[in-house]
């Protein structure tokens, strides 16, 4: 009967799931596809050869530094927790879950709840406790935010007059 029972209960929500996935997808599409007809072929390619091949370059290696840096900040914060169910966490998967939990909070937004739940998701494989994984979401949120902090003050130290955080032009002068 209990068989039965989960299985009755777990059909819908794989439904459910598979429908929400496609909904979102269809947002998604429909989102890409309105900003795609603002712009024409020819403004595209004249906003992209605007930038030298050694920018283009700059840029990818300082994105693929900072994605190293999330996935470095997540290890860190599993070695921190310290305890069985963190051991069990290999540097791979803890670097890949940190990479995806960064590219998740950066495209969809919330990052806290979205990395909490990519971590979630990742980290119950390895039988880690919610308490834990919610210690590396902390960890990982406050470090992000000491930095955030830390640049931002260096930037007044240094006389710079527009931070960009997040997409976000923030002008800092007084």
């Amino acid at each position: 009967y209990m068989a039965l029972m989960t299985n009755l209960i777990r059909a819908p929500r794989g439904s459910l799931t598979t429908a929400l996935r496609v909904l979102m997808f269809g947002a998604a599409a429909a989102a890409i596809a309105s900003q795609a007809r603002q712009i024409t072929s020819s403004q595209l390619l004249g906003s992209l050869a605007q930038y030298t091949s050694v920018s283009i370059a700059a840029c990818v290696a300082l994105t693929v530094a900072s994605f190293a840096i999330l996935g470095s900040t997540e290890i860190f914060a599993l070695r921190q927790i310290e305890s069985t169910a963190t051991r069990s966490v290999s540097a791979l998967r803890g670097a890949i879950t940190g990479f995806v939990a960064g590219a998740f909070g950066q495209s969809v937004g919330f990052s806290l709840l979205t990395g909490a739940a990519v971590r979630l998701r990742s980290y119950r494989e390895n039988g880690m406790p919610s308490a834990e994984i919610a210690s590396v979401s902390a960890f990982v949120t406050v470090t992000a935010s000491l930095g955030l902090i830390a640049t931002g003050a260096l930037s007044l130290l240094l006389g710079v007059d527009t931070l960009v955080v997040s997409g976000r032009v923030i002008h800092l002068r007084l």
